[in-house]
């Protein structure tokens, strides 16, 4: 059930305490220093505690028309509006409470209770989500590119077929973690004049793109795809496969 958005799922993380560093020295204007460090390409800062392997970048480019044309395709609300069992989700919560209390711990109706204030909190988070699905505050929206379809959707994101149709049609059983467009990324070559590219960054464990780069070919037949870990990141430069129109 990692596509459902739980209440505290949107709270913020917990803020570590700024450690005091040292401001590294700035070169004169002008000088060997100044010009070396001009030319260092600026590095993407990876989140620490995802795993290395599981960052991806995908790179979009072409004509500037068609970029821009897939830029407003692709974004979208960035969650999945799931068909939710309320009386499924509550039985469960109260089976898990009751098998782990402890003795002399809660009761069978304190169990009870917890699960039916859990369940009214993730049903009227899950509706908040549902009735923002209009937004467009995901960059990269795989569910607005490629819709899962409404019959899997209410099977809810406990059954395996909507996992299985996500892998056959996307590469990868849940929604990607921490999209974001990446500004001063590039395609990394040289582009003909008219030309423009678009970089996401994403985690996603476990994934192979070839059938989400396989329905962009179809959708978007005038852009090259490519998707790779950052050159830049700890993995290394691993390139999976290139479309070219």
């Amino acid at each position: 059930m990692s596509s459902l958005r739980l209440p505290w799922d949107v709270l913020p993380p917990r803020q570590a305490k700024p450690v005091a560093r040292p401001e590294p020295a700035v070169p004169a204007e002008g000088t060997k220093g100044a010009k070396a460090q001009a030319r260092r390409p600026r590095v993407q800062r990876i989140d620490p505690h995802c795993d290395p392997a599981a960052y991806w970048h995908l790179v979009v480019h072409g004509p500037q028309d068609a970029v821009e044309r897939f830029v407003a395709a692709a974004r979208g609300a960035g969650s999945l509006p799931w068909v939710l069992d309320g009386a499924a989700i509550e039985e469960d919560l109260f089976l898990w409470a009751v098998a782990r209390r402890d003795a002399g711990g809660h009761s069978v109706q304190a169990c009870r209770l917890l699960a039916r204030q859990v369940r009214q909190a993730v049903l009227a988070h899950h509706q908040r989500v549902c009735e923002a699905r209009d937004g467009r505050s995901c960059p990269l929206d795989f569910h607005r590119l490629r819709p899962l379809p409404a019959a899997l959707l209410a099977a809810g994101p406990a059954a395996e077929a909507p996992r299985a149709w996500m892998r056959r049609h996307w590469g990868l059983d849940d929604l990607p973690r921490k999209m974001a467009r990446l500004p001063q990324a590039t395609a990394g070559r040289r582009l003909p004049r008219g030309h423009g590219s678009v970089v996401y960054g994403f985690f996603a464990d476990g994934w192979r793109p070839e059938p989400l780069l396989a329905h962009l070919t179809d959708s978007f037949p005038a852009l090259t795809r490519l998707m790779r870990i950052p050159i830049a990141h700890p993995a290394g430069k691993v390139l999976l496969r290139q479309i070219k129109a």
